[in-house]
């Protein structure tokens, strides 16, 4: 308990730091973690090397060796203003995060029927709370799993749901989606991590067979909720839109592993167009023991 209590407070000492260092010299530090992450510590550079390998073989040597330069600038932005986005005013967070077609979710609203967002470990979703609020009618939810660190989770739980988004423990994920609401929700669900789970899904991602979790197939499918893909990019340094798709609006039709396909070719597309903003870092075919 006396070794979190400190972790918390020296957590806090870093929080303290970037709410009052104004974003230029965020990235001019970003610069320098960079050239730490990079070229000092080389921070797990074997894995994000063999996910290039594996997922563009096509993709010369020094093709590769540019993407992986740039995920690694775009990594070390990421870390730095997520810390910076834990403080981060309303106003600011709704001029670094925007929706191109927010008014694509109006009719789902209207007619009382809540939405599954998928996305992707891309972009920066620590300054998107304000924006899922401020844009959206639908109640934004997202599931997410407590740190060991009882100090530091809950602090971060109140820092994330301040705008208004619903912070929801993964182990109640089947309870809330089995609970009726007065207002339609929309839950926003990270879907591009590695499953050992035997109910996981499959589709082909990057020409490979590969595993996925199930949440967005298995309770869409459950509860025929419609599915959203957010494709998310960099604007510019700091500053992310994204756009909205209709990736599946009645998923009880769908055969098995249907959606979790679809979803994965929007996801590939989205990696293919912009592949430094992806996460590499992440080992994401392990059940092929490419690592």
């Amino acid at each position: 308990m006396f070794g979190q209590k400190i972790a918390y407070f020296l957590f806090l000492g870093v929080i303290g730091f970037f709410k009052i260092l104004p974003f230029r010299l965020v990235y001019i530090l970003s610069d320098g973690f960079y050239f730490l992450f990079y070229h000092l510590i080389g921070y797990r550079k074997s894995v994000v090397r063999k996910n290039l390998d594996y997922a563009f073989p096509e993709k010369s040597k020094q093709e590769k060796l540019a993407i992986e330069k740039k995920f690694y600038r775009n990594l070390t932005d990421l870390i730095l203003e997520s810390l910076k986005g834990y403080t981060i005013s309303k106003k600011e967070a709704l001029k670094r995060f925007y929706f191109t077609n927010p008014e694509l979710l109006k009719n789902f609203y209207r007619s009382g029927k809540n939405v599954i967002m998928t996305v992707g470990h891309i972009g920066n979703w620590e300054l998107a709370n304000a924006a899922v609020v401020e844009k959206f009618e639908h109640t934004p939810t997202v599931f997410y799993k407590p740190l060991s660190n009882e100090y530091i989770d809950k602090y971060l739980f109140q820092s994330r749901s301040r705008f208004g988004a619903q912070m929801i423990p993964i182990y109640n994920t089947a309870l809330h989606f089995s609970e009726k609401r007065e207002k339609p929700t929309a839950v926003y669900m990270v879907a591009d991590q590695y499953s050992t789970g035997k109910k996981s899904k499959k589709a082909r991602f990057f020409g490979k067979e590969t595993v996925f979790l199930r949440g967005p197939e298995f309770y869409s499918t459950k509860y025929n909720l419609a599915v959203i893909y957010v494709d998310i990019k960099k604007a510019k340094r700091g500053h992310y839109q994204a756009t909205l798709s209709i990736l599946e609006d009645n998923p009880t039709q769908l055969k098995e592993n249907e959606l979790t396909q679809k979803y994965a070719n929007r996801l590939e597309k989205s990696i293919r167009e912009n592949p430094e903003l992806w996460m590499w870092s992440h080992k994401r075919w392990k059940d092929k023991k490419i690592y």
